[in-house]
């Protein structure tokens, strides 16, 4: 996938060119936010919201609204990864107020999904779980899997950030299940850095092992956020293991398919 990833690269900055020569403004949006996506995805951050924010930009000058909240949506995802809680806090609660106004019920349990995150990160838990609850109902009516297992590893984290461990696991575990389902692979990495923290130590340092080495085939390395966030959380299940021990099982992890971690973790959550 990370071939593929950098392979688009040149076809989409060439579409830019030939959008502009034609003067195509809802092509140039497109297709900057395309190159943006591409552009988070491989962690060039301050690359991506730039060209996020001339496609939204683009999007409200062409006063195309569905445009505007779908570039709205992919600007809000790309500032949390830089870390800018506030401008990622203003897209979703603005994208949130269009999809309600277009009717896209869908679009409306993104938002709400995206904005219990940042609500998560700036420690506003009821505000959050308010979100997330709205969320996760919204998906049941819509039958909405992938956004539901996104709010599900959300309400995971938030049980996290209250102390509530086995509320978090159960969370995360019913996230994962939903991922395996559609076969999310993406999906998978986020989750068993999250899990890590909350089992035995050598499991731990595995499932980290096994992140890597996914992240590394899909070419979507951590954020410097989540490589924040995930030092802080395994402090304590480093410290249980001597450092060769560590990065043995580091090594072994990285060395399991995606379905051999799968049957790990899920039984290990059971």
């Amino acid at each position: 996938m990370q071939g593929r990833q950098e392979a688009a690269r040149g076809p989409l900055e060439a579409a830019l060119v030939q959008m502009r020569q034609l003067g195509d403004a809802s092509g140039i949006a497109w297709c900057l936010a395309s190159a943006g996506n591409v552009a988070r995805l491989q962690g060039r951050l301050d690359e991506a919201l730039r060209l996020l924010h001339d496609s939204a930009t683009q999007q409200w000058d062409l006063g195309d609204r569905r445009g505007l909240m779908l570039a709205l949506a992919n600007l809000g995802v790309a500032a949390r990864a830089a870390d800018q809680t506030q401008l990622a806090r203003d897209c979703y609660e603005e994208g949130y107020d269009l999809a309600v106004d277009l009717g896209d019920r869908a679009a409306e349990a993104v938002f709400l999904t995206n904005l219990g995150a940042v609500l998560v990160d700036t420690g506003e838990h009821t505000p959050a779980e308010q979100r997330l609850t709205a969320s996760l109902a919204l998906c049941d009516q819509l039958a909405a899997p992938r956004i539901k297992a996104i709010a599900l590893r959300n309400l995971g984290t938030l049980a996290r950030h209250r102390g509530e461990l086995a509320t978090a696991v159960r969370r995360y575990r019913e996230s994962l299940l939903l991922r395996h389902e559609l076969a999310d692979r993406p999906g998978y990495a986020e989750l068993w850095e999250a899990l890590a923290p909350l089992l035995d130590p050598p499991v731990a340092a595995q499932l980290c092992g096994a992140a890597d080495r996914l992240r590394s085939e899909l070419g979507q390395p951590r954020t410097p956020s989540q490589d924040r966030d995930l030092a802080a959380a395994l402090t304590t299940a480093q410290a249980a293991l001597d450092p060769a021990t560590w990065r043995a099982a580091v090594a072994t992890g990285a060395r399991w398919s995606d379905e051999q971690v799968l049957q790990l973790v899920l039984g290990e959550c059971l």
